[in-house]
């Protein structure tokens, strides 16, 4: 039989545990993975009128939606997205956000052994359009979207958190490269995706409505 206990800690928060399976029970985490259906709107082509932008580059083509393993198939990472402004059990309400609404990333390593990923700012935060998943974010020097190679590690139970607003700026204030980088045109309404390509490339996506 399974063993589960529930652990609380010193915040009054609780939560799941199992020896069989892991740390963490994948299903008693905070967030969301995606909408259900296809999206409502899928613009055309991103365009920045600046000349001199250069787009992030995508990355990941195909992705694991919400539950994965490092880029050495080591398993047991899972991301979701939290609204923190819903409290509910529908996603794709939490999964529709507004301008300005504030929104986090997490990954959790719900298995019983440390899991290494790539340094955390390993991320692509992208646009579904008519020419497929687009990144939103560039800059005047594609040379300045290098990251270094390193080993960081998990722990079991551990919860890496991005947090991010829904503007132009608030996608890259504390990110990587961020006195380099900025989002070019200005944010439409569609279904954006992050995906962590510091692991086997992980993602989670969300509906803005403007």
């Amino acid at each position: 039989e399974r063993l589960r206990l529930t652990v609380t800690n010193g915040w009054g928060d609780s939560d799941e545990i199992s020896g069989a399976d892991g740390v963490r029970d994948p299903a008693s985490l905070d967030g969301f993975v995606r909408p259900s259906g296809e999206p409502a709107t899928v613009p055309a082509a991103l365009t920045c009128p600046d000349d001199e932008f250069e787009r992030h580059p995508s990355i990941a083509d195909d992705v694991n939606w919400g539950s994965g393993g490092s880029v050495g198939d080591d398993e047991g990472l899972e991301l979701r997205l939290v609204n923190p402004a819903y409290d509910g059990d529908d996603a794709d309400e939490a999964l529709r956000l507004e301008r300005g609404d504030e929104f986090r990333v997490e990954m959790t390593n719900v298995a019983a052994h440390d899991i290494g990923v790539g340094n955390h700012g390993k991320y692509t935060i992208e646009l579904y359009t008519e020419e497929g998943w687009t990144e939103v974010r560039g800059g005047d020097d594609a040379s300045r979207f290098a990251y270094t190679d390193e080993l960081v590690s998990t722990r079991p139970g551990e919860t890496v958190e991005w947090s991010f607003t829904m503007t132009e700026d608030g996608l890259i204030e504390g990110g990587p490269h961020e006195d380099h980088l900025r989002v070019c045109p200005d944010l439409e309404p569609g279904r954006y995706r992050f995906t962590f390509w510091g692991a086997d490339d992980l993602a989670v996506a969300f509906d803005y409505v403007g």
